[in-house]
């Protein structure tokens, strides 16, 4: 048996590590968000609103660039690594081969980038502010946030994610002065990721004692076969997360997209305490299917996170003036109804991969994504003559609903087994 399976053994397990990996998660949510609170507002200072606005467009377009080479690996693999962690030989197989399939996916990427950059207007104008972009995909290729999660050794998600984001903070603090300097952005941006992705690789590779080789390719075709059904439900969570910025971008401008970014910001910083729970539960559940406990964890998070919600709807005026001031006051509006679309996104997200995703459920849950994200595309083109920031809120409600409503759907045919 290695030394690191002997380690893993003498660690807490269940229920307390479970806690354990939320804390380290929640601590990291807690504090990237805490940094996005101080570099956000201080470019929107510096760049200006339209300048500001084509940096969280070019952001939103190489984060879905980054859902193509996750590849639903972030689902699919955490659940083999959980459950065969304790054979090496199985957990270095599922490294390499999952590594190397990220790796041909971040290269067709590029490709299908240069094709962007070179014909389309709207990005040719600023080519070189998207090509420096995909540094940040190199270094989220190498980044194996999904094998830490798989191992539930999160803390090493916390370290790296930090090092890469106060590097990025410090360099624009210290560098960007004008709007100008909007070109530095994606320039820092890449470097921080690239940072954090070889620093937490070639920890991976020692500490799990892993080796670098080429699989056989019947073992990468088997992963991809795998994942595919996942990936497909990402590549929609893509599309919906970031349908409405690029959307916005494309259609109303770069400030329009500025305007429901800040709104939306703040919702994905209330949102995103959540995630850490989700990110350790899932792992914790596929191994173990506690049910109650599940119970409980949902129970108190609903209640909290409606308690949260009730004061952002109640306060979001005051918060969008202090945070970003007058010249952002149309994302009043926006943040009041993403907060209700906040209370339908927890229950959703909780009843997903952690509760169905490991009864057998799984295409259920990746269909619901699936279904929603063509419905809100298909509305978002068909608002394109008089599409507004709040109608496109709007959309993202109802989306929420729809995905809720499938997933109940799949509760109410498992209710049976998990009494």
């Amino acid at each position: 048996m290695p030394d690191w399976e002997i380690n893993y053994s003498k660690k807490e397990t269940g229920v307390k590590r479970v806690f354990k990996n939320m804390f380290s998660l929640f601590f990291l949510r807690g504090s990237l968000h805490f940094l996005h609170f101080i570099t956000y507002p201080f470019l929107m200072r510096m760049l200006g609103v339209e300048r500001f606005g084509l940096v969280v467009f070019g952001q939103s377009i190489i984060m879905f660039f980054s859902i193509i080479t996750d590849f639903g690996f972030n689902l699919s693999a955490v659940k083999e690594v959980s459950i065969k962690r304790e054979d090496s030989k199985e957990v270095n197989e599922i490294f390499v081969s999952v590594f190397w399939v990220k790796l041909l996916l971040a290269l067709f990427s590029l490709f299908f980038l240069l094709l962007l950059v070179n014909y389309f207007p709207k990005f040719k104008t600023e080519k070189l502010f998207f090509l420096l972009m995909y540094g940040y995909l190199v270094g989220y290729v190498l980044f194996p946030i999904w094998f830490f999660q798989g191992m539930e050794d999160m803390k090493y998600i916390t370290y790296f994610n930090l090092l890469g984001r106060v590097v990025y903070t410090v360099l624009l603090f210290v560098f960007v002065r004008k709007p100008e300097h909007y070109i530095l952005v994606p320039l820092f941006l890449s470097f921080s990721m690239i940072l954090t992705g070889v620093s937490s690789f070639m920890l991976a590779l020692k500490k799990y004692r892993l080796k670098l080789y080429f699989p056989r390719f019947s073992v990468l075709v088997n992963n991809w076969k795998k994942s595919f059904h996942f990936f497909l439900s990402n590549l929609f969570i893509s599309m919906l997360n970031y349908s409405n910025v690029i959307f916005l971008g494309l259609f109303l401008g770069n400030e329009a997209a500025g305007l429901y970014s800040m709104a939306e910001k703040i919702y994905q910083a209330l949102s995103s305490l959540y995630v850490p729970l989700n990110d350790a539960l899932y792992p914790y559940m596929a191994k173990f299917k506690n049910f109650s406990f599940f119970k409980k964890v949902f129970n108190f998070s609903f209640l909290l996170n409606l308690i949260f919600l009730f004061i952002v709807a109640v306060f979001s005026r005051e918060i969008i003036l202090i945070m970003y001031g007058k010249a952002y006051v149309e994302s009043i509006a926006v943040l009041r109804i993403l907060s209700l679309s906040g209370a339908i996104w927890l229950p959703s997200l909780l009843i997903g991969y952690p509760l169905l995703g490991v009864t057998g459920k799984e295409k259920l849950v990746n269909n619901s994504i699936i279904f929603a994200s063509i419905i809100h595309i298909a509305l978002l083109l068909t608002i394109s003559n008089f599409a507004t920031v709040t109608l496109v809120a709007m959309l993202f409600v109802f989306t929420q609903i729809v995905i809720l409503s499938i997933r109940l759907y799949g509760l109410h045919q498992i209710r049976d087994s998990l009494s």
